[in-house]
């Protein structure tokens, strides 16, 4: 759903997938690069969740946002991902800060990528995802599916 809706084969995607209460979600873009995706129940992240993995200048970054627990955690996750080995990345290896006119999540970890964030609130879920420079323009959202198969991307 995600390649065709983006225009792309699997041979020429990069994608990122997640899934949680019966749903799944899947980000895709060209090859080269880097995104990660990130599904969440919203009102299953509380401000204890999120004091657990957020610092004190992370959670000010997210101010101003009624879902604030779960776009931390959201953010951590999809980064975590598309800067590889999410295991070991997640949650401390990221960090979230405020740009000019967006969030952006990092890597704690050199090269130190800097990743734009997104969210989009789908009734009880919250998708959010991280892209970086892309080598063409494709369109980016988030694709999600109520009870569909998770396929190989």
């Amino acid at each position: 759903m995600a390649l065709d809706a983006a225009g792309l084969t699997e041979g020429n995607a990069a994608g990122s997938r997640s899934h949680t209460a019966g749903s799944g979600a899947a980000v895709v873009g060209p090859v080269g690069t880097v995104l990660g995706v990130d599904l969440v129940v919203s009102g299953r992240i509380t401000t204890r969740h999120a004091g657990e993995i957020l610092d004190r200048h992370e959670w000010k970054a997210l101010e101003g946002n009624d879902s604030r627990p779960a776009l931390g955690w959201g953010l951590k996750e999809a980064a975590a991902k598309a800067f590889g080995v999410p295991g070991r990345r997640f949650p401390l290896g990221v960090g979230i800060a405020r740009g000019r006119d967006r969030l952006e999540v990092f890597d704690r970890e050199p090269p130190h990528g800097r990743l734009a964030g997104h969210w989009e609130e789908l009734g009880t879920l919250l998708c959010v995802w991280v892209l970086g420079p892309t080598p063409l323009v494709y369109n980016a959202g988030c694709a999600v599916g109520l009870d569909t198969p998770l396929t190989q991307a």
